[in-house]
């Protein structure tokens, strides 16, 4: 309660006072509104932007004013305004608010706050408003905003002291956050790596990052020292066609982003030559193909991916296939014979055929091969009609037993390292069914373009 004791004063005399007095409180409320109004309204707008800027959430400008709207407040509103000062104060001093403080290194959390405001006048009851929030038990790290002043208002000497502490706790920053300027870079192309230490909305300055990258490139400089706005600057230099991950780190936190290669093609020359002897049977044949804008560096990658992962163990199948099948046409050449009633009948074919390249993981005992990839081609057979003798197919698939014995496989992996390297590889193996009665052989040829 705000009380005002007035001095007694003639009838008619206080007739015209009060009329005057009247025109002239009400200019003077007028303005002590549009004062409180502008501390009220615009004034915390520009406060309420600190999660863009960092921005303090109070000044001692700011208690400066609260003391100058106090100090000129018309009396039978100073106790309401007050009240709105009070208020609008602790919506500002939420706890939970992350700061770099101007004079302390390191991030800082708002854990509490006390705001005090007090007015006493000559001939008035003093306000004297107390507010706790928060936790206010660590006195470590206090921040002290007053204003003291005394002023002639109305006739009266008046007296205001507002003070509030801020309680600050220190904290970790925030981790680094990560910008890559090209997530997509060809082998041998550099890119700018930034990283931002924050706390909450403001950079944090002098702090040192550790930069990071994983096989695949070069990361230059490593440790690097934040300017002003807490940024750090270094450069990414991609040497394998794979993905590589490049981390930022802060003491005990750290943050990741993936950089890519821009996947080149290659060109690859598959040929297959098949011969039989068996009983009743004889072949000879040879297919060549050629497959274009095939992206084996990807394939190499996600290869690479599914073994690290470890998701792969235990996989059921004994190959698995890592893309879409890349189709082709190709040529399909040679001969086969049949025993017909005790004469070989031989069928000779020359002609185009569609062809599948399947490039995957082999398995050993539930676990995917961990050197390389293999590669199979599917060819459609080519049927061949000879009237009275019935109709024949001619096909190559090295998965295709014809009888019951092992298999006898003698392969050369894909080497992944030399896909990433983009260089020249020559991938051959050999196929034997039923005590080399049946012989497959495989080459290919992957070019990088």
């Amino acid at each position: 309660m705000y009380i005002w004791l007035s001095p007694r004063r003639s009838f008619h005399s206080k007739i015209k006072r009060t009329v005057r007095y009247g025109i002239w409180m009400h200019g003077i409320r007028a303005i002590a509104a549009l004062g409180l109004l502008l501390w009220i309204v615009l004034l915390p707008q520009s406060l309420l932007a600190t999660g863009n800027s960092c921005v303090p959430p109070l000044t001692n400008t700011d208690i400066k004013k609260i003391c100058d709207i106090l100090l000129s407040e018309p009396k039978n509103s100073i106790s309401t305004a007050t009240v709105d000062i009070e208020a609008r104060l602790t919506d500002l001093l939420k706890i939970g608010l992350h700061r770099k403080l101007a004079e302390a290194r390191g991030c800082y959390r708002l854990s509490g706050a006390e705001i005090r405001l007090y007015i006493e006048g000559e001939d008035t009851v003093g306000l004297d408003h107390y507010r706790k929030i928060g936790d206010t038990s660590d006195s470590q790290n206090i921040q002290v905003l007053s204003c003291q002043d005394r002023r002639q208002v109305s006739g009266e000497k008046r007296y205001v002291d507002v003070s509030v502490q801020l309680f600050w706790r220190p904290i970790p920053a925030d981790p680094p956050a990560l910008k890559v300027k090209k997530p997509h870079i060809a082998v041998g192309e550099a890119t700018e790596i930034t990283a931002q230490l924050l706390c909450g909305p403001c950079g944090m300055p002098s702090e040192t990052i550790y930069f990071h990258s994983g096989s695949g490139g070069d990361i230059s400089p490593r440790r690097v020292v934040t300017d002003q706005q807490g940024l750090a600057h270094s450069v990414f230099t991609l040497r394998q066609e794979k993905t590589v991950k490049i981390s930022a780190r802060h003491k005990k936190k750290h943050k990741e982003i993936i950089i890519e290669p821009q996947w080149r093609p290659w060109h690859i020359k598959v040929n297959i030559y098949f011969q039989a002897r068996d009983t009743g049977y004889r072949s000879k044949a040879e297919f060549q193909g050629n497959f274009e804008n095939f992206l084996l560096g990807k394939i190499a990658n996600n290869a690479m991916a599914g073994i690290k992962s470890g998701k792969l163990l235990g996989y059921p199948l004994d190959f698995l296939q890592m893309h879409t099948p890349i189709k082709t046409v190709g040529s399909l050449k040679g001969w086969e014979k049949h025993l017909v009633n005790e004469c070989w009948e031989q069928l000779d074919f020359n002609r185009q055929t569609a062809a599948n390249l399947l490039i995957g993981l082999k398995f050993h005992s539930g676990a995917p091969e961990s050197k390389g990839m293999t590669a199979t081609v599917q060819v459609s057979p080519v049927l061949l009609f000879t009237g009275n003798a019935g109709q024949y197919y001619f096909g190559l698939n090295q998965y295709h037993n014809i009888c019951d014995d092992e298999t006898i496989t003698e392969p050369t992996a894909i080497s992944l390292d030399l896909v990433q390297n983009r260089q020249l590889i020559f991938y051959n193996f050999k196929v034997e069914n039923c005590a080399g009665k049946y012989q497959w052989r495989y080459e290919f040829k992957f070019k990088p373009e």
